[in-house]
């Protein structure tokens, strides 16, 4: 009998290795499936690589977080130490799994919560949904999580064994894919990603463009377990908004800061900071910033924190070299960018 339950422990250990195996060697460099291009291993990854305990500050939320934020400008300028473990249009479900995750490494003091999720995302897609889940292993919790959220037409299989989705680039692994999972410390920005582009917004600020604003009531259920995941661990919830002109209007806000007073909670809204440049600040004509105007949105925040926890407190030498590290990086890829541009 012992014998029978040591083969099948053996069995199961080396089934699980070699899933993992081909796991992270079939799991394309960057995005493979659909033709995305995102490397979300770099944002999981990245989070990972934080000395454990060390942020005062966690961004949650979509594009208009890891776009429009940049962690490591918020620690050069005001000290506090911070990451956006955003992924594309991310939900409210999403969200929830990302900080439940995060809580078990960190205890940030500030959850940002991204407000646009409340106007949009009622569905992102499969494959967006894969760049919010696939990095993570494979544990019952999260097997629970995805019975509960997971669209029916969605291939449940792929969502636990990502090679399930991937194996179909046989013929293009190269030696590079032996090297497993796709993480490059030179571009571990916080999970910040700079744009450098220039394309203007025809208009700025919150201008009217909605008749009716209502918010799901799955929507409220999702935000209540994060609301009440953030009281539990004695964490300030904070709703925020950056600026965003293609899909926020006034009346949006007005409904979002309704919420905020329902539960008690901050809203800050950036849509209309009077450093904003619509000719010069925005990559895409006025859906998301570039790096310039982001680091206006982080200056801003910044300022708000130190007056919601007062000055932050002197971190470890070996988390204040982390993320000296991180705004160097950043720093020599704002060169390069530059010097590209100036060519």
């Amino acid at each position: 009998m012992k014998r029978r339950i040591l083969k099948v422990a053996v069995f199961a250990s080396l089934t699980a290795f070699l899933v993992y195996c081909l796991n992270t060697i079939f799991i394309a460099k960057h995005r493979y499936w659909d033709g995305y291009d995102e490397n979300f291993y770099q944002n999981y990854f990245g989070f990972r690589n934080l000395p454990k305990e060390s942020i005062d500050i966690l961004f949650l939320g979509s594009s208009n977080v890891f776009l429009n934020v940049s962690p490591p400008n918020l620690y050069d300028k005001y000290g506090f130490t911070s990451y956006n473990l955003a992924t594309p249009m991310q939900m409210l479900e999403q969200s929830y799994y990302q900080l439940r995750e995060a809580l078990k490494t960190q205890c940030p003091k500030v959850v940002l919560l991204d407000c646009l999720v409340f106007e949009a995302y009622d569905i992102n897609g499969e494959s967006y949904t894969h760049m919010a889940y696939d990095a993570y292993p494979i544990k019952l919790d999260k097997v629970k999580h995805l019975k509960e959220v997971l669209n029916e037409a969605y291939d449940f299989n792929a969502f636990l064994v990502p090679f399930w989705l991937y194996h179909s680039r046989y013929d293009e692994l190269d030696i590079s894919d032996l090297s497993g999972v796709k993480y490059d410390e030179t571009e571990d920005y916080l999970g910040y990603a700079p744009a450098f582009s220039i394309n203007s917004s025809p208009v700025y600020g919150l201008v009217k463009g909605r008749d009716d604003v209502t918010i799901s009531d799955d929507k409220i259920t999702w935000f209540k377990k994060i609301d009440a995941l953030c009281r539990d661990n004695n964490i300030k919830l904070v709703l925020f908004k950056t600026p965003c002109q293609t899909s926020w209007f006034l009346e949006d806000s007005i409904r979002v800061h309704e919420l905020s007073l329902e539960f008690h909670l901050e809203f800050w809204e950036l849509g209309g900071l009077h450093t904003i440049n619509p000719d010069t600040d925005f990559c895409d004509g006025g859906g998301h910033l570039n790096d310039n105007e982001a680091i206006k949105v982080t200056c801003e925040i910044g300022r708000r924190l130190k007056g919601l926890l007062g000055e932050p407190e002197l971190k470890e030498k070996n988390v204040r070299q982390h993320f000296e590290a991180r705004i160097y990086q950043l720093n020599k890829c704002r060169l390069i960018q530059e010097i590209k541009y100036e060519s």
